[in-house]
């Protein structure tokens, strides 16, 4: 499962035409994480790609779904199935488990902020299901051969 950051939308990145709105629980609140680690920018810029590639995916889902043309169905299949193996290989980054190792700990104590340990959480609950997936298809592999 893809864990979207975007439906928090914690950056500032714009559209051509307008800002990104954010859902948020009160009109005025914001997400503020801690801007002085490192650690959490890179977190971050992280899984903003893995947001993206997931919307990415989901609009070439849509497409397919609604306004692709006859015949073109098995290169759709191979551009979605590329775009997933990048997905998959940017959610089980050795470098978001060390990030996470380094991070949970430290998260909990002052100067982190709610917004820091809530996107340490998620990440490591996607990254945890996506790691389990892999592990579990490589056993299915093993069992059947392939």
């Amino acid at each position: 499962m893809v864990m979207a950051l975007s439906d928090c939308a914690i950056t500032e990145r714009q559209t051509k035409d307008r800002p990104l709105t954010t859902p948020q629980t009160q009109p005025n609140d914001e997400l503020n994480l801690t801007t002085s680690d490192a650690r959490i920018q890179e977190l971050l810029e992280r899984m903003n790609e893995i947001a993206d590639l997931g919307a990415m995916n989901a609009l070439l889902a849509w497409d397919q779904n609604t306004a692709l043309p006859d015949g073109a169905g098995e290169v759709r299949g191979a551009q979605m199935a590329t775009l997933q193996g990048i997905l998959h290989e940017r959610q089980t980054a050795a470098r978001i488990g060390e990030l996470l190792g380094e991070l949970e700990s430290v998260v909990a104590k002052a100067p982190y902020s709610d917004a820091d340990r809530g996107l340490v959480r998620e990440t490591r609950r996607g990254y945890d299901q996506a790691t389990k997936a892999s592990g579990l298809a490589a056993l299915a592999a093993l069992i059947t051969g392939e």
